[in-house]
């Protein structure tokens, strides 16, 4: 009875902590120490020693990421870093039928890519709204709150194909492409549609206006903010080339659909960043949310065959299909033991590898046997990693993640952790962990892997796999990319360490974290540590 109720205790502690978490509103970025119950309630705990690495990814595939970076930012401790990025355009607009072909006006081109953005307020005489972009979806090097460094924007027409497949993989795929290969589609012909050397991200909202009068202009629009360009800015040059696109897309039939569209008439856009010459040591980067985004082409045409008065009609474009992500980064990464630090760096950066109990083969660990031998009930084992550099939440990524590195999964726990934040589904299986929080003047995550290491004493013949430490953008996504140069021969068994998860290329920031080395200050070094009962 004595062995069965040590083993109920902690389960209901789990289950209460569970529905504790879930009914909590509070923000998890300002948690502390009771983020997640640690009372073991007289268990017995023991430490135990990691082996760990730091593996630079060098470039990593970036097609179709769920989220792109665009921008350039200096990051304090990891240096500058520069995001441009490239998406196919698709016909949002269908069924075109010009009355007069050769007498349309172009009367306006806009292209608008929403922020990921919070309203805050709407006044009700105005119906002017207050927002403010998200914390973890922009990065800038201003001191002053909601105001951001500027940039060099330049929007290309994009000539390269995005839709070719990959003929090493029997033509089933796309052709993969890298976050170095920026100049490779630079160097395809493409043609300079806007130029900004003073871009800024800005906070507020849009309003699109209409004249109602000689001298008297109304809001016809209002959009949440995001990058909003005017791309004829009013010059006849640039409203020819619109007009021409459209001449020629009615002509040849290319406005029918996407594929005679993209193949002949107009394949995409380039969004190329770079430091503003007013500021080459500061900047900014936002995350995008260019799946949303979309080009307004307002033209005139006449109303019939029998009245040639001009009547506003409008063609959508939106910047959907297959995307790329470029990523500059002025620091290289290498590979070394971890003692000192650990770094972790999103995009094409750098990873932690980790082994439990010295990468032994599970049979013949000396310590896995010993919990064995000694009937070791494993109630509860994680992992805390304190943060070295930067100091503050608004620097730190949000959450990293623990993975099978070999076999690109998560592990176990994570699989087991069904529980769900009322906050967002960044914070999804927070029993699992992972997610920054401050303790004391520390910020630090812990990641649980209480059934990973269970399994490993329970089952002998299971494998002691290596374990990968990224930075991720979310938790949801565990789907996989690819590094371009993979490393041959990583494992024991021969395979070739070539995966990367999809959520650490989309996320750019980066963290150091204080490392193994037995001259740390205890309270700050890796800890792996494991509460136990053993039968009497």
């Amino acid at each position: 009875m004595k062995k069965i109720s040590k083993i109920v205790t902690p389960l209901f502690l789990l289950l209460f902590t569970t529905l504790l978490l879930v009914s909590c509103d509070k923000d998890f970025n300002e948690l502390g120490t009771d983020f997640v119950a640690d009372d073991h309630y007289g268990m017995l705990n023991q430490n135990f020693d990691l082996d760990i690495n730091n593996k630079a990814t060098g470039a990593v595939q970036t097609n179709n990421l769920p989220i792109n970076t665009l921008g350039y930012y200096n990051d304090p401790i990891f240096g500058k870093t520069t995001s441009s990025f490239v998406t196919e355009l698709s016909l949002g607009t269908t069924s075109l039928d010009f009355v007069n072909i050769n007498t349309i006006e172009i009367d306006s081109v806009y292209l608008y890519v929403p922020y990921f953005s919070t309203l805050q307020s709407t006044d009700a005489t105005t119906g002017d709204s207050q927002y403010t972009l998200n914390k973890d979806s922009i990065l800038s090097n201003s001191s002053v709150e909601n105001e951001y460094t500027k940039i060099s924007l330049k929007v290309y027409r994009n000539n390269y194909d995005l839709s070719q497949v990959d003929v090493s993989e029997g033509l089933q795929t796309l052709k993969k492409h890298y976050s170095d290969e920026l100049n490779d589609f630079t160097n395809v012909n493409q043609e300079l549609l806007y130029s900004d050397d003073s871009f800024e991200f800005k906070r507020d909202q849009i309003k699109i206006k209409k004249n109602i009068g000689l001298s008297t202009e109304a809001v016809k629009e209002r959009l949440a903010p995001g990058m909003f360009l005017d791309l004829t800015q009013n010059d006849p040059a640039k409203k020819a080339f619109y007009k021409q696109l459209l001449t020629t897309g009615n002509q040849y039939g290319y406005l029918e659909n996407n594929n005679l569209f993209r193949k002949n008439l107009f394949r995409g856009l380039l969004f190329k960043a770079a430091a503003s010459p007013s500021s080459p040591e500061a900047g900014t980067a936002a995350k995008m949310n260019f799946a949303q985004g979309k080009i307004t082409i307002v033209y005139k045409d006449e109303k019939s065959s029998t009245d040639t008065t001009k009547e506003r009609k409008t063609l959508l474009l939106n910047l959907s299909g297959n995307t790329v992500n470029f990523f500059d980064n002025q620091n290289s990464y290498t590979d070394n033991v971890a003692t000192d630090e650990l770094l972790l760096k999103g995009g094409n950066g750098s990873i932690s590898v980790i082994s439990l109990f010295g990468g032994n083969t599970n049979s013949t660990s000396p310590e896995l046997n010993a919990m064995r031998s000694n009937k070791w009930l494993i109630n509860d084992a994680s992992i805390t990693f304190t943060v070295k550099s930067p100091n503050t939440l608004a620097q730190v990524p949000n959450r990293i993640y623990l993975f099978d590195l070999k076999n690109k999964k998560p592990i176990v726990d994570y699989t087991y952790d069904l529980t769900t934040s009322v906050l967002t589904s960044k914070y999804n299986k927070y029993i699992h962990g992972g997610i920054r929080y401050k303790d004391g003047d520390d910020i630090k995550y812990k990641i649980r892997l209480t059934n990973h290491l269970r399994n490993l004493v329970k089952y002998a013949d299971s494998t002691n796999v290596k374990l990968g430490l990224v930075v991720t953008e979310g938790i949801g996504n565990t789907t996989s990319m690819q590094f371009k140069n993979p490393t041959p021969n990583y494992f024991a068994t021969g395979q070739s360490l070539k995966y990367l998860p999809t959520m650490s290329v989309a996320n750019p920031l980066g963290v150091k974290l204080y490392g193994t080395n037995p001259s740390t200050n205890n309270t700050k070094k890796v800890k792996f540590e494991v509460w136990y009962t053993k039968p009497e």
